[in-house]
C-alpha cells in the first residue's frame, strides 16, 4: 500500500468523524428542544477542534543490500549490513574490476575508489558512486575499491518519495521496534476554520 494513501485513509476517517460528531450534536440539540426539563439546560456540544496525529513507520524490510562478485548478480555473494567496509573485510573478490549489487528499497550504498566508470553517465569517471537501487553492472578502472558505505536512507532524502513508498501497516511489530529505527509524520488539523 502506498504512504499516501495510508494518510488519506486517515484523514478520510478523520472526515467522517467529524461528519458523525456535528450530526450527533444536531439530535441531542433536538431532543432537549423537545424535553421540558431538558430545554433549561445547556445543550452539550460534541465537537472535534483540533486533530493532532503522529503516524509512526518503520522501514521493516529496507535493510538489505547484497554485492555480487561479478556483473548481472552472478558468481560469490555477500549480505551488507549497515555499516563501512573496506575491500579487506569482505568476503567477495571482484572479478575483472567489475561486480553488481542489489540494494532493497530504503537504502543507500556509496562505493568509493581510484575512478569508477559511470555508466549512468556515459562512461564519466568519478570517484564515488551512490546507488539506491539494484544495478546489474559496476565497473571500476583500478583493480580494487577503497570502501563500501551501506546506510539506511534518511527521511529527509526520502520526503519527494512519500507519495511512492509502498509501507505495509504492522502496528504491533512497531510497537517492539526501538524509538530510534522509527520514523514519523505529524499532522495536526485544525478543524475550527472548516
Amino acid at each position: 500500500m502506498k504512504l499516501k494513501k495510508v494518510v488519506a485513509s486517515i484523514l478520510t476517517d478523520l472526515t467522517r468523524a467529524q461528519a458523525a460528531s456535528d450530526a450527533y450534536s444536531r439530535e441531542i440539540k433536538a431532543a432537549y428542544k423537545e424535553d421540558s426539563l431538558l430545554r433549561l439546560l445547556p445543550v452539550p456540544k460534541a465537537e472535534i477542534k483540533e486533530i493532532k496525529l503522529d503516524l509512526k513507520f518503520a522501514f521493516l524490510k529496507a535493510d538489505r543490500v547484497v554485492l555480487y562478485e561479478q556483473p548481472n548478480y552472478q558468481g560469490r555473494s555477500q549480505e551488507l549490513l549497515e555499516g563501512n567496509y573496506t575491500p579487506e573485510i569482505l568476503k567477495v573478490r571482484t572479478n575483472e574490476n567489475e561486480m553488481s549489487l542489489k540494494v532493497s528499497d530504503g537504502m543507500k550504498v556509496t562505493i568509493s575508489g581510484e575512478s569508477f566508470v559511470d555508466s549512468a553517465d556515459d562512461g564519466i569517471k568519478t570517484s564515488a558512486i551512490i546507488f539506491t537501487e539494484d544495478t546489474p553492472k559496476i565497473v571500476f578502472s583500478v583493480d580494487i575499491f577503497k570502501s563500501i558505505k551501506v546506510e539506511h536512507i534518511s527521511t529527509n532524502e526520502l520526503t519527494d518519495d512519500l507519495e511512492t513508498l509502498d509501507v505495509e501497516i504492522l502496528t504491533d511489530e512497531l510497537k517492539q521496534l526501538p524509538e530510534s529505527v522509527l520514523s514519523s509524520i505529524s499532522i495536526t488539523l485544525n478543524l475550527d476554520s472548516i
